[in-house]
């Protein structure tokens, strides 16, 4: 038992507290409870992000899962920052759980709030709610444009080698990722790693044919 569950063992007991691990069990957690109040209040913890020196490790946690297209995370904050080493937000993939670049999510998922312009014009929100919708659509199309490359696309695939390393894998790799972890999303199969092995192989199989 480690200090957090000894601290809450009673609470936990009595059913007033629920500790949850792992960056898929909070978000399948918050998922699950917004489908049944549709609004949901956290509080963050000022201490611990100041103890983190301000950086973004420490700071609000907002996990994206790019494989869903159906949903659309958009986080509004006036202390964002461009630099994570020194933000409120951290800003993670639900499948690796690794930190996503401050470049990739702004204006997408994340928003640097301009407070003034949020007093003083009506249609802010909504204006920076459409361009993130339009940015996150652009991307879909080109996740889905790239996945259906065929093999003699040879100068589309070698532009893609000047990407940096996350927009690359965005482009190359995940498309084919994101598509099995949705097949296997949706299927539940008893083996999920198993099966995503073999959604893998029949991929590379279709990808020899076309070839």
């Amino acid at each position: 038992m480690d200090k957090l569950q000894e601290f809450y063992a009673q609470d936990v007991k009595e059913g007033k507290v629920q500790l949850l691990y792992g960056v898929r069990e909070i978000y399948s957690n918050l998922l699950a409870s917004l489908r049944k109040v549709r609004s949901y209040a956290i509080q963050d913890d000022y201490s611990y992000w100041a103890a983190k020196k301000e950086s973004a490790a420490g700071g609000k946690l907002l996990l994206i899962d790019e494989t869903d297209y159906g949903t659309h995370q958009i986080f509004f904050d006036d202390n964002i920052g461009e630099n994570p080493i020194h933000s409120i937000l951290d800003v993670r993939d639900l499948t690796t759980g690794e930190p996503v670049s401050y470049g990739r999510a702004m204006n997408k998922f994340i928003v640097q709030v301009e407070s003034s312009r949020a007093i003083l014009e009506d249609d802010y929100f909504i204006k920076k709610v459409e361009e993130c919708e339009q940015r996150r659509a652009e991307e879909i199309e080109s996740i889905e444009h790239i996945a259906q490359l065929s093999p003699c696309a040879e100068k589309e695939w070698a532009a893609l080698g000047h990407f940096a390393a996350d927009e690359y894998l965005s482009k190359t790799v995940l498309p084919t990722v994101y598509q099995g972890l949705k097949e296997i999303g949706a299927a539940r199969p008893a083996d999920p790693v198993k099966a995503f092995a073999q959604f893998l192989l029949r991929s590379q199989s279709a990808s020899k044919k076309a070839k």
